[in-house]
């Protein structure tokens, strides 16, 4: 009798510990948060005026207006493997004498604040 009753406690610890596990982990999935958004859309759907970048993020899609931030956002330029953070200014040159038929810009924000963290431009 002892030894059916140790048996039924180790089971019964086992199966708490199982639903502990579980509800734990479910309420760990919960507090999951989007930190960041992100469009990959050809270099000509993107245009830089002072703080604001526009994308067009499909062909039938209004653009939508994104903020760029002087302490947030990083501009950089991929080219042939190579990555090099630049200048906005630089970026917004470069971005307007591209010839655009390859070239990607990858942009990642803030979904809540709409602040860019990342412009990235591959070539």
């Amino acid at each position: 009798m002892i030894k059916k009753l140790a048996g039924n406690i180790r089971r019964y610890s086992v199966l708490t510990a199982a639903v502990t596990g579980l509800l734990l982990g479910a309420n760990a999935f919960s507090a999951l948060n989007v930190i960041s958004e992100v469009y990959e859309v050809k270099a000509s759907a993107v245009n830089i005026s002072g703080a604001r970048v526009t994308v067009l993020t499909c062909e039938e899609c209004q653009r939508i207006s994104l903020k760029v931030s002087d302490q947030a956002t990083r501009f950089v330029v991929k080219k042939n493997g190579k990555v090099d953070d630049v200048a906005k200014a630089d970026f917004s040159k470069l971005l307007m004498k591209l010839d655009n038929r390859g070239s990607l810009v990858v942009v990642f924000y803030d979904p809540k604040t709409k602040v860019i963290s990342e412009l990235r431009l591959s070539l």
